[in-house]
């Protein structure tokens, strides 16, 4: 049998698209469900890439916030700075965030 997990999301995310923010939120929720219950990968993998191209976490669901942090490279006499950004979720992940 096909996998029509693309053409699935592709309906999903097209038809609720058209209602703006509300609309957003119900694609995340659908979505959501569908994620937590098929054992299709295929399904699950373009899910995951609609959760991270939108920025939400995909373990609850929540908006992910940037997070930038400094490595120093002690090699370097100057620009030894390097500069990262990683976008966390403020729930799942808060145990990863360094504190300033």
């Amino acid at each position: 049998m096909e996998n029509f997990a693309h053409e699935v999301v592709s309906v999903i995310t097209d038809y609720f698209h058209k209602d703006g923010e509300e609309g957003r939120e119900l694609t995340k929720n659908i979505l959501y469900y569908l994620y937590h219950s098929t054992e299709d990968e295929t399904l699950k993998n373009i899910i995951i890439g609609w959760f991270n191209e939108e920025q939400y976490c995909i373990n609850c669901g929540t908006k992910l916030q940037p997070y930038e942090y400094c490595e120093i490279h002690d090699e370097l006499p100057y620009n030894n700075k390097e500069w990262f950004t990683e976008w966390l979720c403020p729930v799942c992940d808060r145990d990863e965030v360094v504190q300033q």
